[in-house]
């Protein structure tokens, strides 16, 4: 049971960070739980000296003032003082799994032979999810704080788990891209830089992504648009010159304002929808003209979509 006695300030190694796993900008709930159960340091004893589990700093200590504080009985293992901060965070509602990872490398750095199996439990992780929470470990600030403000699942932060893909992709975060956004970015870039043998580096800089991302002419958003696009382009060249031949027909088509014509531009749903609005007897009549007059030209739009029927993979 904790109790509270006196220690002396100058043995509390104030830089021992063996407790702390919150991760990311987001306000660790553990230290407002305990804050409010216990307004003091919380200490843990190893040997003559004193380990923060959570640590207030005083005014101007002087250095042989003893200061009043929280403590673990002097026989708790490490384990059982990570646990109790762990099941306080958990309780508060706000172990995300970046903090998950930390806790991981905390139990391997100070804590040899815990038992896996039983912090799995205690963690609600599967077995075999323990090396994919370990790989986020790897994750640096500004990444852990992009997922934590998405919100972001396990799933998706995995697709990031590439280090070095990571590093040049970090400079898309400033602009705010949502997650569906940069991960279609990340997939189309791999599968590119992979399809034509060439490092990420130096794909990153055969794309020209740095100019594009540098474009102060266009919103943030239009960048990535553009930066996905570009992508698309290089990763689906066909797809791409059968896409524009697409929209050159249906443009040439010169709809009238009670028509329109819905195709897919990824050539993966055959046909197209074509729409009108008929409120009476003439406007089926101009309808059905229009479509008479204009059959060649839809039907050379079917033709593109037969000619990429094998596609492009």
């Amino acid at each position: 049971m904790k109790h509270v006695q006196k220690v002396p300030y100058k043995d509390i190694k104030q830089k021992d960070k063996r407790f702390y796993f919150k991760a990311g900008e987001v306000p660790a709930g553990i230290a407002k739980t305990f804050r409010r159960l216990f307004p003091l340091p919380l200490l843990w004893q190893k040997g003559d000296c004193w380990i923060p589990v959570l640590f207030f700093r005083q005014e101007n200590p002087e250095l042989s003032a003893h200061i009043d504080a929280v403590t673990y009985p002097e026989n708790s293992s490490y384990e059982e003082v990570l646990w109790d901060i762990v099941r306080t965070e958990k309780a508060a509602l706000t172990l995300n799994i970046f903090d998950t990872a930390q806790i991981i490398g905390l139990l391997e750095k100070y804590a040899v032979n815990h038992k896996r199996g039983l912090w799995c439990e205690r963690l609600e992780i599967g077995g075999s999810q323990w090396e994919d929470y370990r790989s986020l470990q790897n994750y640096d600030t500004d990444w852990i704080n992009y997922f934590l403000k998405k919100h972001a699942p396990m799933k998706r932060v995995l697709v990031f788990r590439d280090k070095q893909l990571r590093q040049l992709l970090k400079s898309l975060l400033p602009l705010n891209p949502g997650i569906n956004m940069l991960e279609s970015i990340a997939r189309l870039f791999k599968e590119t830089a992979q399809r034509d043998s060439c490092e990420y580096a130096v794909y990153w800089k055969k794309a020209g992504l740095d100019t594009l991302i540098q474009n102060d002419e266009l919103k943030p958003a239009e960048r990535l648009s553009e930066i996905r696009m570009q992508l698309y382009r290089r990763r689906y060249p066909a797809v791409t010159e059968y896409r524009q031949r697409l929209k050159e027909e249906i443009d040439s088509l010169q709809l009238p304002g009670y028509m329109r014509i819905d195709a897919d531009p990824c050539f993966e749903k055959p046909g197209f929808i074509l729409r009108t609005e008929m409120e009476d007897r003439q406007a089926v009549e101009r309808a059905a003209e229009w479509i008479s007059k204009n059959k060649n030209k839809l039907k050379k739009i079917m033709d593109i979509q037969e000619q990429r029927e094998n596609g492009e993979k």
